[in-house]
């Protein structure tokens, strides 16, 4: 024995180490990823997907070296080998782990956030039919349980954001009086906020069509929460940022996705509904670009510079599991890349745009 050297690993800890890692590479992490994909939506869920996924090969690569190292010490085979079977396993384990992660974080056409701080809240949802009676009503025949419940599942969140957007855009309104804004674009706000009511009315008919059951909003007191005390100066600067990004980007690539997923739905129910939400979203882009060329006009050169700053901040665009894709998108939802990509187009036009002095 070289005395210099520093002592081996012992081979039993090395194996149940390795044991331990395959455990969270196969089981574990694919298990959060879905979990992220299914309770946080769009940039958040898919991010959170994927640093879940990441962990878990991490984990894998070293759950193997581990095992092998195990197995050449010789001090037992039992579980270096489940180790390095686990680490094959998780191989599909972690593909279908992303395909239903990135299926349940799919995006489809999403309305103004409404905000509490930096936090965009969502309406809760619960059994009852207030807000999906009488509602458009798609053919579900022979479409697969698994797709069934994926487009309940959509169609659901996309009720919920866009009730919280009624919301939103009641706040707007108050901002704007507040701020002494033209009548024009006070009641341009409250037009917005009618048609979000019936883009949830008609979220929620579609969801409740996919998944067998009535749905609707639930109570979202939150909406009534007191915002903390703002200077005409601090509210500017908000309005003005939270409009560039939620209304002249994030409504701009909700009308282009919705006229994507139009385009190619084969159910005249679903193709019908998303024709009307991308004429009204892209409405509400265009308000959403009058309000800020007031707030700009009114405002000053560091306001200018904040609303380019928080337009310039952009996210890659993900792979997307192509699972389901045909059925999927034959009703109305395509994939987090592809509205990814039509966010990075607004927002890059939106860039310019603000640059240039609109």
């Amino acid at each position: 024995m070289n005395v210099g050297s520093p002592p081996a690993p012992r081979s039993p800890a090395t194996a149940l180490v390795a044991l331990l890692l395959a455990i969270a590479g196969c089981v574990v992490f694919p298990l959060v990823a879905v979990g992220c994909g299914l309770f946080l939506r769009g940039d958040a869920g898919v991010t959170a997907s994927f640093v879940a996924i990441g962990l878990g090969a991490v984990a894998v690569l070293v759950s193997g070296v581990l095992a092998i190292v195990a197995l050449a010490r010789g001090a037992g085979k039992a579980m270096p080998i489940v180790a390095l079977a686990l680490d094959v396993l998780s191989i599909p384990a972690g593909i279908i782990a992303a395909g239903f992660a990135f299926l349940f974080a799919s995006s489809g056409v999403h309305g103004r956030p409404f905000r509490k701080g930096k936090e965009a809240l969502r309406t809760p949802t619960e059994r009852g039919d207030a807000w999906s009676a009488d509602g458009p009503r798609p053919r579900v025949e022979g479409l697969a349980p698994e797709v069934r419940a994926e487009l309940a599942e959509g169609w659901l969140a996309d009720a919920s954001l866009e009730h919280a957007s009624v919301a939103a855009f009641g706040a707007l309104a108050l901002d704007l009086v507040a701020l002494g804004a033209p009548p024009a674009l006070v009641r341009r706000a409250h037009e917005a906020a009618i048609d979000e009511i019936e883009h949830a009315r008609l979220c929620f008919a579609l969801a409740s069509a996919y998944a067998g059951r009535s749905l609707t909003a639930a109570p979202f007191p939150e909406v009534v929460a007191p915002r903390a005390r703002e200077s005409a100066r601090e509210r500017r600067r908000r309005v003005a940022i939270e409009t560039a990004v939620d209304g002249c980007v994030g409504e701009g690539a909700a009308a282009a996705v919705a006229r994507s997923a139009a385009a190619v739905a084969t159910d005249p129910v679903v193709r019908d509904v998303l024709a009307r939400i991308a004429r009204e979203e892209q409405r509400h882009a265009d308000f959403a670009w009058d309000v800020l060329a007031w707030c700009l006009a009114v405002g000053d050169e560091e306001l200018r510079a904040a609303v380019e700053q928080a337009l310039a901040a952009r996210a890659e665009a993900p792979a997307v599991s192509a699972s389901a894709r045909d059925a999927l998108a034959a009703h109305g939802r395509i994939d987090e890349r592809a509205w990814r990509a039509a966010r990075a187009r607004v927002q890059t036009s939106a860039v310019d745009r603000v640059v240039q002095g609109q």
